[in-house]
């Protein structure tokens, strides 16, 4: 019983333990370090708190730790807190390499609206200017390098102009350390969509393949969902807002069409394409889900919407089975984006995840989109495509009555197609017998009808 009194006491010590967040020690960074369990956060709703307010008593004890991320249906403006520290100086040795901090470079991510402000007191050497705060602006993606700390503890605050999303890792890494990408990511990206949508257009314009134009109109939607930022949330939508908001949707809406080409269903009437053409309208609904009122934070899950192309998963499992053409591209356009949303899920709760982990859905829908490209779809003849409606369809269909089998397989094919003609002379047994004086003819039975074989006389 003692035992369960200490439970409230243990969930109180977490929630005080988690309310504050660790200063940054700058001496003990060797390597790339998260930021989250080192930052502070204050939610500005109405936008209308200052420097001189965040840092006020009243208000600055509202910060809460960072640890836990963001809320997803958070919004409005966000205040960032982080406090700097370093190891005191050895007064023995005041030139060695022991008393001198590394440098470290901030980075937050992707910001909302492109930019963020950062204040700070004006340092000069290690005396520290009261009541004076310097404001810097810090570009998207920016490697900000971070001011050493005097003998006192040095105070950042950061203002964000919209709550960012489940994704916002801040980090800091040595200068040292910092190494060039090859290649820019931002760049790579969008370059893969645009090869894919080329291929696809060229495809449909020399091989006539409708398959092609669905995959270039899906290859589309998944790019202006890779280089349109999203809109903040805390202000009402425009028009130019719109692409943005319905690609996710369109995406998943042409995707079950590009299916129904490639495997060439759409020319059977089958039931795989009557299912796939109904969960397309799945992605005509998430097209206007963001635009309902109260569920415009729904936007903020958009990377995770390869996780509806689950259900597509069977009918590619058909199309292999069935050895379509076409079946393997369509299997990686659904299984590499639902692989890419699993890493951008797990990414969530990383501490430091890789810098290509949040992109994960858009590398998978890159690569699934390449393989499109590649695909090679043959076309069904008219007798071909007969001959696989009716293997499809045939425990759908009623067996035919023995009317409709002889229509369709007459048993007698010369016989119908020859008309059948009457032959107006009689046949030599019915010839009258020549008669023999005394004798009895003998009677065909026609004289009992009132008929005579004998010819006429003209």
């Amino acid at each position: 019983m003692n035992r369960l009194f200490l439970i409230p006491l243990l969930l109180l010590a977490l929630c005080l333990g988690t309310a504050h967040a660790a200063p940054l020690n700058v001496d003990t960074v060797r390597e790339p370090h998260s930021l989250l369990a080192n930052f502070t956060w204050l939610a500005d709703t109405e936008g209308s708190y200052s420097i001189g307010t965040v840092t006020s008593g009243a208000v600055h004890d509202r910060f809460t730790s960072l640890r836990g991320g963001f809320p997803v249906e958070a919004k409005g403006k966000v205040w960032l807190h982080l406090v700097l520290t370093k190891n005191p100086t050895n007064p023995a040795q005041p030139g060695s390499n022991a008393n001198i901090s590394p440098p470290l470079s901030m980075k937050l991510g992707p910001l909302p609206g492109g930019t963020a402000k950062l204040f700070r007191l004006q340092t000069s050497g290690a005396l520290v200017a009261a009541d004076t705060w310097g404001s810097e602006t810090i570009a998207d993606g920016d490697e900000y390098p971070l001011p050493t700390p005097g003998s006192t503890p040095l105070h950042i605050y950061i203002q964000l102009a919209e709550t960012p999303g489940l994704w916002f890792h801040p980090s800091v890494t040595p200068q040292a350390s910092l190494t060039p990408p090859l290649l820019p990511l931002d760049m790579v990206l969008p370059g893969l969509f645009i090869l894919g949508i080329a291929v696809c257009l060229l495809r449909a314009a020399k091989e006539r393949a409708a398959w092609a134009l669905w995959g270039a109109l899906f290859l589309g939607a998944c790019l202006a969902q890779t280089i349109l930022p999203l809109p903040r949330l805390d202000m009402p939508f425009t028009y130019g807002d719109l692409p943005v908001l319905l690609a996710p949707g369109l995406a998943l809406m042409l995707l079950p069409h590009l299916g129904r080409h490639m495997l060439q269903t759409h020319q059977q009437g089958s039931a795989q394409d009557t299912l796939l053409s109904l969960y397309s309208l799945l992605g005509l609904a998430l097209c206007f889900l963001p635009l309902v009122p109260h569920m415009y934070w729904i936007a903020r899950l958009f990377p995770l919407w390869p996780f509806l192309l689950i259900p597509l998963l069977p009918f590619c499992l058909w199309g292999l089975a069935a050895k379509r053409s076409g079946s393997l591209a369509f299997a990686g356009a659904c299984v590499m984006p639902v692989i890419g949303a699993a890493i951008t899920f797990f990414a969530i709760d990383a501490e430091l995840p890789h810098p290509l982990a949040p992109l994960g859905t858009y590398w998978g829908l890159a690569i699934g989109g390449l393989g499109l490209c590649l695909a090679r779809v043959q076309r069904l003849e008219k007798g071909q495509r007969e001959d696989a409606a009716l293997l499809l369809n045939d425990e759908e269909q009623p067996h035919p009555s023995f009317h409709e089998l002889f229509q369709r397989e007459p048993l007698f094919p010369e016989a119908v197609s020859k008309p059948l003609r009457i032959n107006k002379s009689l046949p030599d047994f019915l010839d009258p017998l020549p008669s023999t004086p005394g004798a009895r003819q003998p009677s065909s039975g026609l004289e009992d009808l009132g008929l005579s074989l004998s010819p006429s006389k003209q």
